[in-house]
């Protein structure tokens, strides 16, 4: 009886629910797998949705990033020296995102710190320690990397740069994880690469031009 009412309440909370699709995923190519993500009582989407709102949002709020950089140059904080300021900055909304969730949980359970706690993610620390810390010193690595290209590059031409890291995260996906399957939708996501690298070297062409009139 517990854990029936420990179920009912965890399907009022803000968390990621999937439902098998028996059919399989035809967006992904990956077979039978999700098909819809629950994110709160009353919004499902499908895997499908899920992944390009998910695109969106990463997209205008990723592609902003470095544009506060821009402001701070009259203080002195450019390059290199901008670095310290970023991870302060997203060291606390990651804490801020982890408090405002704990408080949705709280409200939905009545107060009750325990089960508001239960609700969180688990951290898994001894499972996830190596491969978390490995991917988020490479993810702090390409950052300052990024903030060195966009200080020397421009905003247009520099972060057009650094988003080729898409295309080393397709890689990996096809050829290690098998994500992609079919000769045919590999082929159309290498056609898709060149046209990026195309359109990065052009803007690249078209900076030089306008720095040399």
């Amino acid at each position: 009886t517990n854990n029936n009412n420990n179920n009912n309440n965890k399907s009022e909370l803000l968390i990621w629910e999937y439902k098998e699709n028996e059919d399989g995923d035809h967006h992904s190519g990956m077979g039978k797998g999700t098909d819809a993500i629950r994110i709160t009582k009353n919004l499902v989407l499908t895997r499908w949705q899920a992944g390009i709102l998910g695109a969106v949002i990463n997209g205008t709020w990723g592609g902003s990033s470095m544009i506060p950089m821009h402001f701070a140059r009259d203080a002195g904080f450019f390059g290199a020296n901008y670095l310290i300021s970023y991870s302060c900055g997203a060291m606390l909304v990651t804490i801020v995102m982890w408090i405002l969730r704990y408080t949705y949980h709280l409200c939905q359970t009545g107060g009750n710190t325990k089960k508001a706690y239960d609700n969180l993610p688990s951290f898994h620390l001894r499972e996830m320690w190596f491969s978390g810390f490995l991917s988020g010193l490479l993810y702090s690595l390409g950052n300052f990397c990024s903030i060195i290209t966009v200080s020397v590059l421009g905003q247009g031409v520099g972060y057009s740069f650094v988003q080729t890291s898409m295309l080393v995260s397709g890689l990996w996906g096809i050829l290690f994880f098998g994500e992609v399957k079919g000769i045919k939708r590999i082929i159309r996501w290498i056609a898709s690469s060149i046209i990026t690298i195309i359109g990065i070297l052009w803007l690249s062409y078209e900076h030089e031009s306008s720095s040399a009139h």
